[in-house]
């Protein structure tokens, strides 16, 4: 879903556009490396180097940023699974973009993809609570 949108983003020539929200979207990291000068001096492969390492840090914090009352999706509101549909898509993009050749479209793909990833986590204990769930069936919840 996510990769159909990008193609179509490039098909319409909406590409540009997109980069200039990516630019400002990196204006306050801009900032910060202006404020410590020492930070602007680290090479472009330490950044994603700790991004990676958080990409996987941060599934560590799951439990914790999910706030869902229901824990399993079968209870969940049905846009919940769009979202999750999304972020496999978006997972899958990711990881065939890591394997392709340095190209300016796929650079900025994998920014927004990035983005992708990272909302998704980072939003996750506001999203999750949104919605009607269904009522949990007593044979679940049922203790002696």
């Amino acid at each position: 879903m996510i990769a159909g949108a990008a193609l179509v983003a490039v098909g319409l020539g909406l590409l540009p556009t997109l980069a200039n929200w990516i630019t400002h979207l990196a204006a306050p990291f801009n900032q910060l490396f202006s404020t410590f000068p020492s930070l602007k001096g680290l090479d472009a492969k330490f950044w994603g180097v700790v991004v990676m390492g958080a990409a996987v840090v941060i599934l560590v914090f799951l439990p914790w940023l999910d706030k869902s009352p229901v824990k399993s999706i079968r209870y969940r509101p049905d846009w919940h699974k769009y979202v999750y549909g999304v972020f496999v898509l978006n997972f899958f993009m990711l990881g065939w973009l890591g394997i392709e050749p340095p190209n300016p479209v796929y650079e900025k793909l994998s920014q927004i993809g990035t983005l992708i990833y990272f909302g998704f986590f980072l939003l996750m204990p506001w999203w999750s609570r949104l919605g009607t769930f269904k009522p949990v069936p007593d044979r679940v919840t049922f203790s002696h």
